[in-house]
């Protein structure tokens, strides 16, 4: 789960929780060697966080390339 994420100008952006972006998410997961395989808005979200939850699943890739065996 992806949450909060928040748009600029949010009154909720100064937390807690902090806010965070799917594009942070990316940014540390993708050079640790995962792949995003989901990362979209939450349509199940309860209303309060509706907009506000992404749904994201990454898996960790081998050492070439493929996904790593769990």
């Amino acid at each position: 789960m992806v949450y909060p994420v928040e748009a600029p100008g949010s009154p909720y952006k100064d937390g807690p929780p902090w806010p965070v972006t799917p594009q942070l998410y990316e940014q540390y997961l993708l050079p640790a060697g995962f792949e995003c395989l989901q990362l979209e808005p939450n349509a199940l979200a309860i209303e309060k966080r509706a907009g506000r939850e992404y749904i994201g699943r990454w898996r960790r890739l081998g050492s070439g390339g493929e996904a790593a065996k769990m």
